[in-house]
């Protein structure tokens, strides 16, 4: 799960503190708020790949790098010689290979 910034805490107490009509609308601009700017945030994924078994593995998203490469060992199981794992940035098609 992604930490909460004060940043996004802030946006969402601005919108809570203006006066709204309709509950469900304001639930929605919340909701698409947080969307907003979560997306433009830099995000990884760990990505293990089981060809003997057919298994496609993903954790994440991280908020760093740092955070994906710790936490990597622990959470991407090596099934055999053949598996391989890859760090990929959400924001940059670009994928690493992890050893």
């Amino acid at each position: 799960m992604l930490q909460i910034r004060p940043t996004e805490i802030k946006a969402i107490a601005d919108l809570l503190m203006q006066e709204h009509d309709d509950v469900d609308a304001l639930a929605r601009l919340v909701i698409e708020t947080i969307d907003g700017i979560r997306a433009k945030r830099e995000m990884f994924v760990l990505v293990a790949v089981h060809p003997s078994i057919q298994v496609v593995q993903a954790v994440g998203p991280y908020s760093t790098k740092a955070q994906a490469l710790k936490d990597h060992p622990k959470r991407i199981a090596q099934y055999d010689a053949k598996s391989k794992g890859y760090l990929a940035n959400l924001h940059d098609p670009s994928v690493v290979e992890l050893g």
